[in-house]
């Protein structure tokens, strides 16, 4: 029953993170709403949740490598791993997060990306990660 009402779990959903303060009035939420505009077509939300993950791969290999570096602009890290999940804004820059689809929001791997008021990459973190 419920994949018969994928925009209702959607929007609970955002409900639920937005009353746990995971989601600012600032926050881009651009990939739920995209699964949510997919709506019934299984094909292109498993596509979507598959990149996801390959773009939190790509990120987390980027960072073990030690490849990772400060001063990267937003454009040239969308074009190296894709979009990020989640963009928060806030008035001195950004907050990316990157996260694997089969990942829940709280105890799963996640790394945060924080761009200055430019939008060139000052530091990164890594939650959970293995």
């Amino acid at each position: 029953m419920p994949y018969k009402r994928p925009l209702f779990n959607i929007i609970f959903i955002i409900a639920c993170m937005n009353t746990l303060g995971c989601i600012s009035p600032n926050t881009n939420i651009s990939g739920i709403r995209n699964l949510a505009r997919l709506g019934g077509n299984d094909q292109l939300k498993e596509k979507a949740l598959q990149e996801e993950t390959a773009n939190f791969l790509k990120v987390k290999d980027y960072i073990d490598n030690k490849k990772m570096e400060a001063g990267l602009n937003a454009k040239s890290c969308i074009r190296k791993f894709g979009k990020p999940v989640v963009i928060t804004s806030y008035p001195e820059g950004e907050k990316w997060i990157y996260k694997q689809s089969s990942v829940d929001w709280i105890g799963g791997e996640k790394i945060y990306l924080f761009f200055d008021a430019q939008k060139y990459l000052t530091s990164w973190e890594c939650i959970n990660c293995s």
